[in-house]
């Protein structure tokens, strides 16, 4: 694969990923029912002659509603942070083994090119077609031969 190829397929795969994690990590609204305290039992405890125990066996039912909801929340809100950071290592990690492939394949490629200049500079002294004259508009056939016997 071409470093242009695998540059464009590394770009669409960090798009892909970015696309994932936008769209899977995304808080959810809240609804108007969630934000409001909750609604007051419409029966009232004064017909009953034990308002302030009433009241507040209530209010500590409610608070531990509350509390529940809000350990819940608390551990989907972990859950969800800990996926998120595992999605971002996975990425981590695959975009270093690309980068590790890519300059390898830079090395291979500098190499490549470093072994065809020094061919191309042992083969400059030997060339008949460097040596030409000017005048002459193509060169001979068999000076050609010799260029591509090298």
């Amino acid at each position: 694969m071409s470093a242009h190829g695998a540059f464009n397929s590394l770009t669409e795969e960090i798009l892909l990923l970015g696309f994932y994690l936008n769209a899977s990590f995304k808080i959810p609204a809240m609804s108007d029912s969630s934000c409001r305290s909750p609604e007051k039992n419409s029966q009232s405890n004064v017909s009953e002659g034990c308002e302030g125990q009433g009241q507040g066996s209530e209010d500590e039912g409610k608070r531990m509603k509350k509390r529940e909801k809000n350990r819940v929340a608390a551990q989907k809100s972990r859950k969800r942070h800990t996926q998120r950071a595992d999605l971002l290592h996975q990425t981590c990690e695959l975009l270093e083994q690309r980068n590790r492939k890519l300059r390898r394949e830079v090395d291979s490629l500098s190499e490549e090119q470093r072994h065809l200049s020094d061919t191309l500079r042992a083969h400059e002294p030997l060339c008949p077609i460097m040596h030409c004259s000017l005048s002459s508009s193509s060169p001979q056939p068999d000076t050609m031969t010799a260029c591509r016997t090298f």
